[in-house]
């Protein structure tokens, strides 16, 4: 059961990356801003309607998710590097500056959950789940800073 629990987390995770890295590889090839956030918008919809997750609210939250995501990728995409940790270390700077955006990311995706709550009901178990997942992505995030930094 855990095993079937980690595979739909990643999966559900990987799946607005996988959406927002095509967007803003589309943005780079020289595909119209808005056009192609609109695009992604209508991604998430039919993302989350194959979930039978949608609301207009989460929609919002993943969308704000969604643009901090693009910058992000944009910037990679666009940055001096082979490996991730060059990328990050050439496009962040310090861990300062990286850390501030994991923040912001952090910040995006805890309202995401805070809708989530709303919409599934604010169960013990659903806060543990959440938080479980939330606390893995710090150590994570912090053990790449890390390496990295």
């Amino acid at each position: 059961r855990r095993n079937g629990e980690v595979r739909r987390y990643t999966e559900n995770f990987l799946s607005l990356r996988k959406i927002t890295i095509a967007a803003a590889r589309a943005i780079l090839e020289g595909k119209d801003r808005e056009k192609r956030f609109s695009q992604c918008e209508e991604e998430i919809l039919i993302w989350l309607e194959s979930l039978k997750l949608y609301s207009p609210n989460l929609h919002a939250a993943l969308m704000k998710e969604a643009h901090i995501l693009i910058d992000h990728y944009k910037s990679l995409l666009t940055g001096e590097g082979d490996l991730y940790p060059d990328l990050i270390k050439n496009v962040y700077k310090t861990r300062e500056e990286y850390t501030s955006f994991l923040r912001g990311l952090t910040n995006a995706e805890d309202a995401v959950n805070e809708v989530l709550k709303e919409k599934l009901g604010n169960t013990e178990a659903l806060r543990k789940r959440l938080s479980a997942e939330r606390l893995q992505l710090e150590k994570l995030r912090e053990k790449a800073a890390d390496i990295i930094f």
